[in-house]
């Protein structure tokens, strides 16, 4: 995985210093890929100590056609590749993963499962999504819908929290629902039982022991 990750980043690069790096109609829409790191976070353990919690978000505005969702991956695993921290993709994919997220659907396409491939590949995390089937809807009657409105999580960053949920949120203007990525608290540092033997020489110890279990 890593060696592809660094292969794109070289492969763009090689393009970009050649002058063969063309933008397209896709890169247009999608507005480019936003990448940000925020580095003021900090998180409240129980223990009542601190620590700088770095994370990285990148923002997605997916084209529609194939050839140009393809270079959009190749990007994303560029982006990937420049950071080994905690990292967040959101945004508005523009593809499904699965027939039944896309109303009417009876057929898995290529961009389906490609989209699904990039996923597994990047080692993130699809969430379940809650408050909603759908986070796209066309018309009144909701005639086409699917989910394209995704965030996507590094494991790491869900085994720092206690409890990250991906929420759908009413609709207000536009025909996309607000998705919600809440996180709860960090997740305080495991504590451990400790045993002293000192406890042993102390009168009654063993026959207190003995009634708290």
């Amino acid at each position: 995985m890593e060696q592809r990750r660094q292969a794109q980043i070289q492969q763009q690069e090689s393009q970009q210093k050649s002058g063969k790096w063309k933008k397209t109609k896709g890169e247009g829409e999608r507005k480019r890929l936003l990448f940000g790191i925020n580095y003021d976070r900090k998180g409240q353990h129980d223990s009542g100590t601190q620590e700088e919690f770095r994370w990285c978000f990148t923002g997605v505005y997916g084209p529609h056609s194939n050839p140009e969702r393809e270079v959009m991956w190749n990007e994303i695993a560029g982006v990937r590749g420049l950071w080994e921290g905690l990292w967040v993709i959101g945004g508005d994919f523009n593809v499904c993963r699965f027939v039944h997220e896309r109303l009417n659907c009876t057929r898995r396409s290529r961009a389906m499962r490609s989209f699904s491939e990039m996923i597994q590949d990047l080692d993130v995390m699809d969430l379940p999504l809650q408050g909603a089937h759908y986070t796209w809807s066309k018309g009144d009657n909701s005639l086409q819908a699917s989910r394209i409105n995704w965030f996507l999580i590094c494991p790491e960053w869900n085994d720092s929290f206690k409890d990250v949920r991906q929420i759908a949120l009413p609709k207000v203007i536009s025909d996309h629902m607000p998705i919600l990525l809440e996180s709860g608290d960090l997740d305080a540092t495991p504590s451990y039982f400790k045993f002293e033997n000192m406890w042993l020489q102390s009168e009654g110890f063993i026959d207190k022991l003995k009634n708290w279990w």
